[in-house]
């Protein structure tokens, strides 16, 4: 069994265990063109420094609304109940 709990959610904290249904969310940019890539979890590409991780899909909508938003999947800071700072299926939206 792989170890896990290194990683925490990025919008609510919650650790994450071995049998969950996690994401992973970075922003890239592709052709001059700013994206969101939504990936289904992988626990090596999960350590790199620009994945941010989600426990599901309310956590990763959060993330996705707060990029659309401002450019950023980074919690504002003071946000209560939010962290300060998952072959893969991608989702990538452009802005």
């Amino acid at each position: 069994m792989k170890h896990t709990s290194a990683f925490s959610c990025d919008v609510c904290g919650r650790a994450k265990g071995a049998v969950n249904h996690w994401w992973m969310i970075s922003p890239a940019r592709a052709a001059e063109v700013e994206q969101l890539v939504i990936s289904s979890w992988n626990d090596e590409l999960a350590s790199d420094s620009e994945v941010r991780h989600s426990c599901g899909n309310g956590c990763t909508q959060k993330m996705v609304e707060r990029w659309l938003a401002t450019g950023s999947v980074e919690a504002p800071r003071g946000a209560a109940g939010e962290t300060a700072r998952g072959s893969s299926e991608q989702l990538a939206v452009g802005n």
